[in-house]
């Protein structure tokens, strides 16, 4: 053999090897190199043994409590006071006499002045009447006509009486029916005294029993 015949085979066996052994691939980590292209060195962490402390206890400082002993004081009674009542006072009631009843003035100083009427407001508080009476305080007074209301509304009218009164002259009229509240009164008729030559106005008053 020759020396270009064992080139050749040891050329062929080589190739065959090549074709049969696998690829081998390196990788390379490119994060364990800083900046500097060196590898950081590991460092084993120092543990350090912990402290305990022991807690300190302390005893409780118990007090006595303070008792003082309640003071009692005597209530005080009082004796009441008994007072006798007094002795009533019984008045004697006034007996009814028929026909007569107080009298309630229910207008005075009327005067008829340069009117024909003069009108009395009298109202149901005055009271229950049963009969009228005017009378002459002052001058002369000519009285003709009476018209009279009554509290429930109805009227009375004494007409023509023509009466003349002076001095301490007077003239009483009765009501209709049972004692009744007035309401008002109008009293017609002249001022005799009203002239020229007597200068003192008339005046009469109104009174109801």
């Amino acid at each position: 053999m020759n020396l270009k015949a064992i080139i050749a085979s040891l050329v062929l066996g080589s190739s065959s090897l090549a074709m049969a052994a696998p690829a081998v691939t390196v990788v390379r980590d490119h994060r364990a190199i800083d900046a500097n292209c060196e590898t950081p060195v590991a460092t084993r962490p120092v543990y350090t043994q912990p402290v305990y402390t022991q807690p300190v206890y302390t005893q409780p400082v118990y007090t006595q409590p303070v008792y003082t002993r309640p003071v009692y004081t005597q209530p005080v009674y009082t004796q009441p006071v008994y007072t006798q009542p007094a002795e009533p006072i019984y008045t004697q009631p006034v007996a009814y006499r028929p026909g007569w009843q107080r009298p309630v003035t229910l207008a005075s100083g009327l005067r008829f002045a340069n009117l024909d009427r003069t009108a009395i407001t009298v109202g149901r508080q005055a009271g229950q009447f049963g009969s009228l009476q005017i009378s002459a305080t002052g001058g002369s007074n000519l009285i003709k006509l009476i018209n009279i209301v009554f509290a429930d509304g109805t009227h009375q009218t004494v007409r023509n009486l023509n009466r003349t009164l002076s001095g301490n002259q007077s003239m009483t009229l009765d009501l209709d029916g049972d004692r009744r509240a007035i309401r008002d009164i109008t009293v017609y008729g002249s001022d005799l005294n009203n002239s020229r030559w007597r200068r003192s106005a008339s005046s009469f008053t109104v009174t109801a029993l």
